[in-house]
């Protein structure tokens, strides 16, 4: 009995230490923000001046325009932080006239749009890339994100792709 207290004791004081040492802002100690994204989730750079961006113009499939409550999200590749946002730029720099901007603590990124609620992530991916050609595969483009640069052209519009993810 006391060695099965002992252990119980040391697996816990384990726990707190693992937790406590992945160090999680307040914006991504819930477990769900961090798998259904919502426009607030953002991670935190140790500086402001630490950020860079990913920008790129907004697509879907329709002739009425681009859907107000569309969000585009940034997940690491490795899949534990995803900052999203709700914010449509309206400018013509942009192929359809809307696009948007996140900034992003320096690192590697799949970049997709979705609804809020719907599980379907339309991915910049190498499809969109070679202009929705058949010829090209679904698989999700890393975007490398660097300290003070902005990483411009990134279209998550592959509203078409039925394939799961498998990458």
């Amino acid at each position: 009995m006391g060695k099965q207290i002992l252990v119980l004791i040391i697996g816990i004081a384990i726990g707190i230490l693992i937790v406590k040492g992945l160090n999680f802002s307040n914006d991504q100690s819930n477990l769900l923000s961090r798998l259904k994204p919502t426009p607030t989730t953002m991670q935190s750079c140790n500086e402001p001046s630490n950020y860079g961006g990913i920008e790129g113009p907004l697509g879907f499939p329709t002739d009425t325009g681009i859907p107000e409550e569309i969000i585009v999200c940034a997940e690491t590749t490795w899949g534990l932080v995803i900052t999203c946002t709700d914010v449509h730029i309206e400018d013509t720099k942009y192929e359809t006239g809307v696009g948007y901007r996140i900034e992003l603590c320096p690192g590697v990124y799949y970049v997709y749009a979705q609804f809020p609620g719907n599980d379907y992530k339309a991915y910049y991916n190498e499809y969109v890339a070679c202009d929705f050609s058949a010829a090209c595969s679904f698989h999700p483009i890393a975007v490398k994100v660097k300290t003070d640069e902005t990483v411009t052209g990134v279209d998550p519009s592959d509203w078409y792709s039925t394939e799961p993810r498998q990458w």
